[in-house]
């Protein structure tokens, strides 16, 4: 199964994220995780700082969606989280899904995940990279190999079935 989120490797640059809030992004090849580049998020002043994804993603309504990316801080002292917004056909805003916050590590890359199922109406989503309480300006994460993947209750994956515990 094919990747929904857009360029989510960064390898190609950052097509498909943009700054919300206190961000700003680029496009950095000083540390990625796989491949050469990912995506560097600079907080632009104290609190909280983001990006997301424009255009939205298309999804279907009333499905599981799994949406994980690999996130990474040099200094490991400020949470983060995926977030996700839902949108109807009309662009109307609607369910948000909050990833557990986290503390990552200094230096070492995280895999941070949230799993939710769209709702009735729902035709699009943003995906929020966060970052939490920055004390200034200048603060940064980088985050690589983002990936969504539907029917993730279904144990479908990256093209390849695999058997759930209790699963027939």
């Amino acid at each position: 199964m094919a990747n929904l989120y857009p360029g989510g490797d960064f390898e190609a640059g950052i097509v498909g994220t943009i700054s919300n809030g206190n961000a700003v992004v680029s496009h950095s090849s000083a540390v990625a995780r796989s491949g050469s580049s990912a995506l560097l998020v600079t907080a632009s002043a104290a609190g909280n700082w983001s990006t997301q994804t424009s255009p939205r993603i298309t999804i279907e309504p009333s499905t599981q969606y799994r949406v994980s990316a690999w996130f990474y801080s040099a200094a490991g002292v400020r949470q983060h989280r995926i977030q996700v917004g839902e949108h109807d056909s009309g662009g109307v805003a609607g369910a948000a899904t909050l990833g557990t916050n986290t503390t990552l590590a200094a230096g070492t890359w995280t895999q941070l995940s949230v799993t939710f199922t769209s709702a009735a109406d729902a035709a699009s989503l943003n995906v929020l990279f966060v970052g939490l309480s920055a004390a200034a300006g200048g603060e940064t994460f980088r985050v690589d190999d983002a990936w969504i993947e539907p029917n993730y209750a279904l144990g479908i994956r990256r093209g390849r079935s695999r058997m759930l515990l209790g699963v027939g």
